[in-house]
């Protein structure tokens, strides 16, 4: 950080149901809610906690290392190859959305050195952290390797929706790979496919990228993991982190930074400048693009994409298993008393989402 900008980094310690925060540690300091700095200590805490969810699954994973890098890989691929056209409508505006918040984001000199408490190496070192952290996997298999899958929506609302549509991709991956690759040996011998995995697998810098995506493709099963992995980032990752940071963005813009001159008892004094309030705002500007709805009523729109020859069913199917979803969610929304409006928690209806990265 840069000097007068607090340091982030603590830790929030909750009751056994997860429902209350019983203490917020800062620094080695501990803060409960009886204290007077409690409410600052928490600001302070959330703030570093946005930060990490904008800066790694969202720009990070989302934006670079899945949107922007397999939207350029599949651009070199055969125009009409099967796999370029499945993916092509979740790789709407991408490039644009990440080259623009790149320049006026994170490159030297932009908005976080600029308004922010980053200093160049600090924004560095979250990229080298996150792109540690990435791996070829579907979020429903993140979930297994965690020990989180399965859970109810009532213990685990966003990974028992997220779940869902996880294996809602799986299923859209395994009805198209029917009707492209049906075995194993189909995808071995698609030279398109395999010059796919080489350029993705060789954008990643393997110093700092422990997993990348294999240079060869052998298995249907390896090409549902990373479809599947792919459409969940670009759409229910990157608009549920997103979604978090414009929802905070809108009271306070602290994930910028928080000065250290304030003083815990003082929300007030530890709200970001006017200045940096306009740079978040500027953001949203440049970097915000349309998308359509991950949901289509009528998938006509996206079976324009797909080869003239492609079964218009498989495209029925996955958008009545999103339909599905959508009542799934609604119903839970109703029954605990949330309100039903665009991306409310958990932020996974299949209406609100949208089918590429936006901003």
């Amino acid at each position: 950080m840069r000097p007068g900008y607090r340091t982030y980094g603590g830790a929030m310690y909750l009751t056994d149901d997860l429902k209350h925060v019983t203490k917020i540690v800062l620094q080695g300091t501990a803060y409960t809610p009886s204290d007077p700095e409690f409410a600052g200590a928490l600001y302070v805490f959330r703030s570093g906690g946005v930060y990490e969810a904008v800066g790694g699954p969202h720009t990070v994973h989302a934006h670079y290392l899945d949107a922007a890098l397999v939207t350029t890989c599949i651009r070199e691929m055969d125009a009409d190859h099967p796999f370029r056209r499945l993916l092509s409508p979740f790789t709407i505006a991408s490039l644009a959305v990440t080259f623009g918040a790149n320049l006026s984001i994170a490159n030297d000199g932009a908005i976080l050195e600029r308004f922010g408490g980053f200093q160049p190496e600090g924004v560095k070192m979250m990229v080298r952290e996150w792109t540690k952290r990435w791996r070829m996997e579907s979020f429903a298999d993140q979930l297994k390797r965690k020990g989180t899958a399965g859970l109810s929506a009532e213990a685990y609302p966003y990974g028992h929706f997220a779940e869902k549509l996880s294996y809602i991709f799986d299923k859209l991956a395994d009805d198209y790979m029917d009707e492209y690759w049906p075995t194993d040996k189909d995808v071995a011998a698609d030279a398109g496919l395999q010059a796919f995995f080489k350029s993705y697998h060789d954008l990643f810098p393997k110093k700092t990228c422990p997993n990348p995506p294999p240079p060869t493709c052998a298995t249907r099963a390896t090409l549902r993991s990373m479809t599947s992995r792919f459409m969940f980032a670009v759409t229910a990752q990157h608009e549920q982190t997103g979604n978090t940071a414009d929802s905070l963005l809108a009271y306070d813009a602290g994930f910028v930074s928080v000065p250290a001159h304030g003083s815990l008892k003082d929300l007030a004094s530890l709200q970001p400048s006017k200045q940096q309030r306009v740079a978040v705002q500027y953001i949203q500007g440049l970097t915000s693009k349309h998308a359509p709805s991950l949901y289509q009523a009528d998938p006509k729109d996206f079976q324009r994409f797909l080869l003239p020859d492609c079964d218009p069913s498989i495209l029925k199917r996955y958008m009545a298993r999103l339909w599905r979803l959508h009542t799934e969610v609604s119903g839970f929304k109703v029954a605990h008393g949330i309100e039903l409006r665009p991306m409310s928690a958990p932020a996974l209806d299949p209406i609100d989402l949208k089918i590429a990265v936006t901003v």
